[in-house]
């Protein structure tokens, strides 16, 4: 698996296209006895095209990490301007995911590889281990509702400061190698690109200041 991974993420570093496998409603779905190891499901209430219930999985890693730089921070009046947002852009996610950004989980990330573009830094491959409940699309909607979160707010530096997705100009693709999830930030913008590469290279090892 490490070979194809490795070879996915040259791929990409030399200009082209991640390779992943597309994931379906069913493949999608982590089975019921991974309620064991934490994961939780939520019912939404929406059906597959055969009219079956869609339930989302959360991913099996604890919640409880304390992380001053991937954890928000909100009065009353802030979590008041989110919550409008949250309606549209933060559907099926747990309060839990919204206090906090998915890349608290450093014990779950197996290896930050850069983004080049020939010799140039693009940004940074974020590579996840194996984790139940941890899927595509799971990981773009907590992206998707962080990075909705921040503009409302108007990108302060101040909201999840650690999180390399949140950096201006930047582009978000989450993709599916094997059992991994890799989290590609890139940016044709030098500054926001290395921004992004050295937050991801913070994931291992929180640092005390916001970049």
């Amino acid at each position: 698996m490490r070979h194809l991974l490795y070879l996915v993420l040259f791929s990409a570093a030399c200009g082209g296209a991640p390779s992943s496998r597309s994931i379906s409603v069913a493949s999608d779905q982590v089975s019921a006895d991974n309620h064991k190891c934490g994961a939780y499901a939520i019912r939404t209430g929406a059906r597959t095209k055969e009219g079956e219930p869609i339930t989302l999985w959360m991913p099996c890693w604890d919640y409880t990490k304390d992380s001053s730089r991937y954890q928000v921070r909100a009065d009353a009046a802030t979590k008041s301007k989110l919550a409008q947002v949250e309606r549209t852009q933060c559907i099926g996610l747990a309060p839990a995911a919204l206090e906090r950004s998915p890349f608290v989980q450093d014990n779950a990330i197996e290896e930050i590889v850069p983004h080049r573009g020939g010799a140039t830094v693009r940004g940074a491959n974020i590579v996840f281990k194996p984790i139940p409940g941890l899927t595509v699309s799971w990981m773009r909607r907590a992206i998707a509702c962080h990075q909705a979160r921040w503009r409302t707010l108007g990108q302060p530096a101040t909201y999840l400061a650690g999180d390399p997705t949140l950096v201006e100009g930047a582009q978000v693709d989450v993709t599916a190698v094997d059992d991994h999830i890799v989290v590609r930030i890139s940016s044709d913008t030098p500054v926001s690109a290395m921004t992004a590469l050295q937050r991801a290279n913070d994931l291992k090892a929180p640092q005390t200041a916001a970049r």
